[in-house]
């Protein structure tokens, strides 16, 4: 079945176009690693992302998002969840909130048969508009988000993820909307649902897709710590330079 599809629809690398995977070692190279990004909006708030919004990265995205390119959440997610033990070592809130994390890279390895205790570290999506989600068939970062949760469970972390921030009303997709455009729309639409809120006092990550003028990152902050929660960190695919 899959040699029929490939030939009805080849398969291609949504990062450069290389045959015969979705997503190549090349391109997969250019999502290691890990840089602050730096946003008036987000003071208070540590926002990291794996690279700069372009090239590969910039083109897997937008094929996730808007092309239907849905096995790309699996790569994205990946590339996320290996990039936590940095942000640990970065960010010591993460760090003490979630020790298990130094595992992931093997500088530590747990006691055998010994489970590990504590909170689970909960991953909340930022939001798509509804009008988004009914476009792309989803909501595409709470996909990538089970990915990295995924992860971190088969390695032995506790984690879950809680798609509680919404957009709610007629709010407008982020795209092509301005600095002030942006703070408003999320200052009228955003929200916590009141289903399957992380208990008072959880961590919580933020995983969002691009960070470009940081309002996004800042309102879904702001809005899950007024709900009572510990708003770690922003972390994000990539960042506009």
């Amino acid at each position: 079945m899959r040699m029929l599809l490939d030939l009805l629809i080849p398969l291609t690398c949504a990062g450069c176009g290389e045959p015969g995977t979705s997503w190549c070692t090349r391109c997969a190279a250019t999502l290691v690693g890990l840089r602050a990004v730096e946003r008036s909006a987000t003071k208070g708030v540590p926002v990291l992302a794996l690279t700069a919004y372009g090239g590969p990265a910039r083109r897997a995205i937008i094929a996730y998002k808007e092309r239907n390119r849905r096995a790309l959440a699996e790569p994205l997610g990946r590339a996320l969840a290996a990039a936590l033990p940095d942000l640990a070592e970065r960010v010591p809130a993460v760090r003490a909130a979630c020790p298990g994390l130094a595992t992931l890279s093997g500088k530590s390895a747990p006691s055998p048969g010994v489970a590990r205790v504590g909170d689970p570290l909960w991953f909340v999506p930022a939001p798509s508009s509804r009008a988004a989600v009914r476009r792309r068939g989803g909501h595409h970062m709470a996909g990538v988000a089970e990915v990295v949760a995924r992860v971190l469970v088969l390695g032995g972390v506790q984690a879950r993820v809680a798609p509680v921030l919404l957009l709610a009303g007629r709010a407008r997709d982020s795209v092509g909307l301005d600095v002030a455009g942006r703070r408003e729309n999320l200052a009228r639409h955003l929200c916590v649902s009141g289903r399957g809120v992380p208990p008072p006092g959880a961590p919580v990550l933020v995983l969002d897709d691009v960070v470009t003028t940081g309002s996004t990152a800042a309102a879904c902050a702001g809005a899950l710590r007024a709900a009572g929660l510990s708003v770690l960190a922003v972390l994000a695919c990539a960042a506009t330079v």
